[in-house]
């Protein structure tokens, strides 16, 4: 159905985003091409969120289910903890989870608001 080429369609290209991320941090020394894939989802999850009733069942699977999901991930996120606690680095590994846990919602508090604001000032 047109649902599953959405999901697919939407799904290769947060996969694309998310490996270039990945590839243009790679020789960081915190899991940068990650936390911006996190953030920066959490922030178009809340963006996209007022309108999601306006969008067509094709849009919502293909910007939410699709690009989305395969954009951020949290099995990256649980990788990355995992492999800082590994490595005997706590107060990283914890600081990096409970940053990325409460940062993650703010953005997406934000990108919320900011949707807000703009369809209130362009009617």
């Amino acid at each position: 159905t047109f649902q599953i080429v959405a999901v697919a369609l939407g799904g290769s290209l947060g996969a694309l985003a998310r490996y270039g991320l990945q590839m243009a941090f790679i020789n960081a020394s915190w899991p940068l091409g990650t936390t911006i894939a996190n953030l920066s989802g959490c922030f178009l999850a809340g963006f996209i969120l007022p309108s999601i009733q306006s969008l067509t069942l094709g849009w919502r699977f293909f910007l939410l289910t699709g690009f989305l999901g395969a954009f951020t991930t949290l099995s990256a996120f649980a990788i990355d903890v995992t492999t800082m606690l590994r490595q005997e680095k706590y107060l990283v590994a914890f600081s990096y989870w409970f940053g990325g846990a409460i940062v993650s919602l703010v953005c997406c508090f934000l990108g919320l608001v900011l949707s807000h604001l703009l369809r209130a000032k362009l009617g």
